[in-house]
């Protein structure tokens, strides 16, 4: 076998595409193998009644400076393919809107404080309490020496049973990926810290104006592909070839590829099967085996073309689907994302016609005034999202793996204070990085 790339990156998502364009970038084109016919991941384009739209969300955030990073080398600019809102949280429940934050443009930590002043659906008490807890964790006087779930936390830090179910509660679903009573404590102070009290417009959500491929995977794949790389789509990666301690090669299910440089970001479940007959493997495999990954189903709802949310991100309270994506910047109006992520020992309806009937009509719940839907779709995303748990930390594999030759890229991967899409590029990028450093001669750019 001869080998006729320094690098092979096995996995198109997010992690893989950000090491492949970083590794170009330093001038040293891999191979990217992709077992489906699309790059992006989770987030790969889906078809919605002749439109594209994202099999599973997308939340991108101005903090997230490592996507930002990305974006800059691939020429995605503010305001020509995305613009900027104001982070805030939205609460509905049956007809009514039930809490409303907005995070303010001020420097930190003067917009959330602003912001929750001015919150609706929080007493005086409440909102002293949240702000309270807010100046304790800027200065580090709550961080506790074990992890813990946040419940326990709020509890200890007087939090009213409102201010956790209107503002903390929200926050742990949609960056931890799991509820206060299983959330890591360590992982809800690192998020605290980010989001409200660090930099000003780290909270700014990013609102793209097309589907990500058009924005992200189709410029990635060009990007790739200029710099003298190649992409393989629809080759399924099925083992590795090892030998002691050191990698030789891929095999594909139609071909063996010497390689000695590998960055596996094929997701946990992509990663963890073709590690399993590794010897050197076993106790990072045992460690991450421990993560959890709630399933996560989309239903994509076309209403007529006049149906909008309040704000183009909304929650809801006591509903299936937790929260709702107005997609009428993209060019969709009508079509509504409702995202559903599974909770424990409340598994998601199996059916997609059941699952749709209930979002619907809880839909119909929360905005009476709305028409019948014209037509849905369900997109399932299996495993789709690492929830944040308490001691998550303790089992997420390195980066730099036993084998020399091989990493690990990925949200999964111990790297950056959050599981999302920031940590996976942030991990895919420091791969990257340490390729670049083990590779001796590289090609120039």
């Amino acid at each position: 076998m001869t080998q006729q790339h320094a690098v092979h990156i096995v996995g198109g998502g997010w992690a893989g595409l950000a090491t492949a364009v970083q590794l170009c970038e330093n001038g040293i084109p891999p191979l990217l193998i992709e077992a489906s016919r699309q790059l992006g991941g989770t987030t790969r384009r889906i078809a919605f009644d002749g439109a594209p739209v994202e099999q599973s969300p997308v939340m991108l955030f101005a903090g997230y400076h490592h996507v930002m990073h990305l974006f800059r080398l691939l020429k995605i600019r503010e305001n020509q393919h995305y613009i900027r809102i104001p982070f805030d949280i939205i609460l509905r429940r049956k007809r009514r809107t039930k809490f409303r934050f907005r995070q303010h443009a001020l420097p930190a930590p003067y917009g959330v404080i602003s912001g929750l002043l001015l919150a609706r659906g929080l007493s005086w008490s409440d909102k002293m309490a949240v702000l309270r807890l807010l100046r304790a964790v800027r200065g580090n006087s709550t961080r506790p020496e074990q992890d813990m779930p946040v419940n326990e936390l709020l509890h200890q830090q007087k939090q009213g049973e409102r201010a956790i179910r209107f503002f903390w509660r929200p926050l742990c679903r949609m960056f931890l990926h799991c509820d206060t009573q299983r959330a890591s404590t360590l992982a809800f102070l690192d998020m605290l810290d980010w989001l409200f009290l660090s930099d000003q417009g780290n909270s700014d959500v990013l609102q793209l104006k097309t589907d990500i491929g058009g924005i992200f995977t189709d410029r990635a794949m060009d990007f790739i592909e200029q710099k003298g790389g190649a992409v393989k789509l629809g080759h399924q990666v099925t083992g590795l070839q090892v030998a002691g301690d050191r990698l030789l090669g891929l095999r594909t299910d139609d071909s063996e590829l010497a390689a000695d440089k590998v960055v596996l970001a094929a997701g946990a479940a992509g990663s963890a099967a073709l590690l399993t007959d590794l010897v050197a493997m076993r106790d990072p495999l045992a460690a991450f085996a421990q993560l959890t990954f709630p399933a996560l189903a989309t239903v994509y709802v076309k209403y007529p073309r006049q149906t909008l949310l309040p704000s183009p991100l909304l929650h809801t309270m006591g509903t299936l689907g937790q929260w709702l994506v107005d997609k009428r910047l993209q060019g969709l109006p009508g079509t509504m994302a409702v995202h559903a992520l599974e909770k424990p020992q409340q598994p998601l309806p199996q059916d997609d016609e059941l699952l749709t009937m209930q979002i619907v009509t809880q839909l119909h719940v929360l905005f009476p005034h709305w028409r019948m839907p014209l037509t849905s779709q369900v997109a399932r995303t299996p495993a789709a999202l690492l929830a944040a748990t308490v001691h998550y930390r303790q089992h997420q594999p390195a980066a730099a793996t036993p084998i020399t030759g091989l990493w690990l890229a990925g949200d999964f991967v111990r790297h950056g204070p959050l599981p999302s899409l920031e940590s996976a590029v942030a991990c895919g990028l420091a791969c990257a990085d340490a390729v670049a450093n083990s590779v001796s001669d590289p090609t120039p750019p």
